[in-house]
């Protein structure tokens, strides 16, 4: 990187230099050599192997990572975070290295879920970052017989990080299975259960309306969501930054033919 100095203040690609601003450096212009790299040599030359198998692995996690989101957005809309594409698709590259399957630049996420500890990495994430589920509820849960969610002896005021005028909480749960390409994804949901946040004990049991069968990626997800009691409705908090989206679970159903 150069500095440019003199009155000509250039801007652009002129006799293969680059002259450009950063605004830390006070207005200053520089000038860097322009790149000559083309896709048409990445895709060619040999020398690129590599990062032509990285991109052809990223392609294929960055669509199951858009699988996942776009099959849940139904949930995600309740906890929603700008970081969740980000953060997904960086741990489901990490599952990919489960994959043994099959040779660098043909591995996939997929695979690496086949393997208990790619399915053991993906469980437990986040949807909204800013809201974990072990931060906001303290208390056991139980997953029974893979598509019932239990909450037993469940006490809201005593077992709740609540935000400041939250009046009840909602729970739903949600299977997503998403076919075995990663390309499509369909969820299958439960009521949405609400209550009180307050001493009374209380036993949740949720189920989704539909068991799916079939077989791909199962994806058990728990979302909490906070309302506000106003005259007798409930209605959703305006921040929904405190709402939890939590992946309790991940299985693979693979179907023999």
């Amino acid at each position: 990187m150069a500095r440019l100095k003199g009155i000509l203040k250039l801007r652009g690609t002129l006799g293969g230099l680059t002259f450009y601003q950063r605004k830390d450096m006070k207005g200053a212009t520089l000038v860097k050599q322009q790149n000559t790299l083309t896709k048409e040599r990445i895709h060619a030359d040999p020398a690129f192997e590599r990062t032509r198998e990285n991109y052809q692995e990223f392609g294929r996690v960055n669509t199951l990572g858009a699988a996942i989101r776009h099959g849940a957005a139904a949930l995600l809309r309740c906890a929603p975070d700008p970081s969740v594409t980000t953060r997904l698709v960086s741990l489901l590259s990490k599952v990919k290295g489960y994959d043994l399957e099959h040779e660098r630049g043909q591995r996939t996420a997929e695979a690496g879920l086949r393997t208990a500890e790619g399915r053991n990495l993906l469980s437990g994430f986040e949807f909204n970052g800013k809201a974990a589920l072990g931060s906001v509820l303290r208390c056991p849960l139980t997953l029974k017989d893979g598509h019932t969610f239990l909450l037993s002896r469940f006490l809201p005021c005593l077992m709740l990080d609540c935000p400041a005028g939250a009046t009840h909480v909602g729970f739903r749960t949600g299977v997503l299975v998403v076919d075995a390409e990663g390309t499509a994804s369909q969820l299958h949901c439960s009521p949405m259960v609400t209550v009180a946040i307050d001493f009374e004990p209380a036993t949740l049991s949720l189920r989704p309306t539909e068991t799916p069968t079939g077989g791909g990626i199962f994806l058990w997800l728990l979302l909490l969501e906070f309302f506000q009691e106003t005259n007798g409705e409930q209605y959703p908090l305006y921040e929904r930054c405190y709402n939890v989206l939590h992946l309790l679970d991940v299985r693979c159903v693979q179907i023999n033919h």
